[in-house]
């Protein structure tokens, strides 16, 4: 017997070392894979049909089914919300937060006026 790594010697291990380089050769080409999956009737309904709408076979339409749901399409995301900002008009050096406390103190002096005639009138 050769000494293992001489040329013409066999390795040791044949089994180990065609499967590391069959899972090496399937990650540099991104070989295909087979599986089996059980398909819920729904599923296996809509499949079907979009089999018949494109025209594709089953692998195809499976195939396109599963990407477009791992990606995720444009269609499913809510549109954008778009702010259309525009000047307020105020003067400079009034702060709208100021306006809004001054309508605050407005509201509740009108609310005490009303409250106090009520209670004058009882």
């Amino acid at each position: 017997m050769a000494w293992y790594g001489s040329p013409g010697a066999r390795s040791p291990y044949p089994a180990v070392i065609r499967r590391q380089k069959h899972y090496l050769d399937c990650l540099g080409k991104m070989s295909k894979m087979r599986t089996t999956v059980t398909l819920d009737a729904d599923v296996e309904q809509l499949l079907r049909e979009a089999m018949q709408r494109g025209r594709k076979s089953f692998k195809e339409a499976l195939n396109e089914a599963v990407r477009r749901g791992l990606r995720g399409t444009e269609g499913d995301r809510d549109p954008a919300f778009v702010v259309n900002a525009r000047p307020m008009r105020l003067r400079p050096g009034i702060d709208p937060a100021e306006v809004r406390d001054l309508d605050d103190e407005l509201e509740l002096e009108e609310f005490l006026r009303k409250t106090r005639a009520f209670d004058t009138r009882q």
